[in-house]
């Protein structure tokens, strides 16, 4: 294949965005600070759930309430972490990674990781009748869910489990590798042991591509039954083996899939560009797809110079890379752009005179792209 990756500024910047927040170096007593505020916010929606949870609901009402009250629990089972992490995040994601935190530095990381896949087994709930406004009959609480119920992969409305998980792996990125190396052991100490369900969440936390491969295959060979909603969405990014994580990206393409399997992510872009989105969607794609280099990237992305919303993209990659501008320009496929694409690649040269080149290297690279429609851009 002709393409490679090549990050832009705005495309690593894109990649920390897309990962999230992370509290690794937060001063502990603002942390608490806020803990203890999310708390005491939160009270009179728990005292309301109180009357659909269950026992391990009612015990997270207890473990929070200490909470409130300014009190960190010192002993704490990973059962009852748990218990208060998945109610501290049933509305707020924010509520529970700053909490999580304290507890992490608390315990340590191989107790987080337990609780991460001990949580995979409750399941959060936050009912408010007339959202946006706040009611008296709001209500936050958490259950127990069955290894085998139909949403025990499904993050979408049950936050808390998928939260901490998530908020695990992108300390990972930023721990030491003594922290890196306490996570893992923490995953092999239980991974045998745990639930199905929470197999994909360990592996994706510990950033481990062999046991991310274990687990997306174990579940195909359960017929993906439960339907794995949260496993599918994050799994693609750890696994290694392109054709597998090809296979699972059900939940969509994202800059993660470049970071992760590359150039491979490149044809899944050209159809996802294609298809039938908003121009906004559109202009976003085609802003992480300027983070590959190469005639064939060039080319398409030609050919949206003259949309409004994606204009400035257009603009952005060829400023960045005018020698590809210049390389496919005489395309067949840019007859009806070409007046426009020329005035840009002169604006851009006009701006960096020390990349002029005259048109006849222009013109003798023709061969390279002659033949390339937008159809044919997708084989490699």
């Amino acid at each position: 294949m002709t393409e490679e990756v090549r990050w832009t500024k705005a495309g690593k910047a894109a990649l920390e965005t897309d990962y999230g927040r992370i509290h690794y170096d937060a001063d502990a007593a603002d942390l608490k600070k806020r803990a203890v505020a999310a708390a005491k916010a939160s009270k009179a929606e728990w005292k309301t759930g109180l009357k659909k949870a269950d026992h391990e609901g009612k015990r997270a009402v207890e473990l929070a309430n200490q909470v409130a009250q300014g009190k960190l629990p010192k002993k704490l089972s990973v059962d009852d972490g748990a218990r208060l992490l998945s109610l501290m995040g049933t509305s707020e994601s924010e509520h529970l990674e700053v909490l999580g935190e304290l507890l992490i530095r608390e315990h340590g990381l191989a107790w987080a990781v337990a609780v991460a896949a001990r949580m995979w087994s409750h399941r959060s709930e936050y009912s408010h009748p007339k959202w946006p406004k706040k009611s008296k009959t709001d209500a936050m609480y958490i259950t127990a869910i069955e290894d085998d119920d139909d949403h025990v992969h499904d993050a979408s409305c049950s936050y808390s489990k998928a939260t901490f998980t998530e908020y695990l792996h992108r300390r990972w990125r930023k721990s030491t590798a003594a922290e890196r190396a306490e996570m893992k052991k923490g995953v092999s100490a239980i991974w045998s042991d745990v639930t199905p369900h929470a197999r994909p969440a360990l592996a994706y936390l510990s950033h481990d591509p062999k046991r991310a491969k274990q687990s997306a295959e174990e579940l195909l060979h359960a017929g993906e039954s439960p339907w794995p909603f949260w496993a599918w969405d994050h799994l693609p990014m750890m696994i290694e083996d392109v054709e597998l994580a090809l296979s699972l990206l059900k939940g969509g393409i994202s800059i993660q899939c470049i970071a992760s399997i590359g150039t491979a992510i490149w044809e899944s872009y050209v159809d996802a560009i294609g298809g039938r989105i908003s121009s906004d969607s559109r202009a976003r794609l085609l802003g992480e797809f300027s983070n590959f280099y190469g005639p064939k990237t060039a080319l398409l992305l030609a050919e949206y110079q003259d949309n409004k919303e994606c204009a400035q993209v257009v603009r952005d990659y060829f400023t960045l890379y005018p020698e590809l501008l210049e390389r496919v320009i005489d395309d067949p496929e840019l007859k009806y752009h070409r007046d426009d694409l020329q005035k840009m690649l002169d604006g851009i040269r006009a701006d960096k005179p020390d990349q002029d080149r005259p048109r006849s290297s222009r013109t003798s690279s023709r061969s390279d792209t002659a033949s390339s429609r937008r159809t044919s851009a997708r084989t490699s």
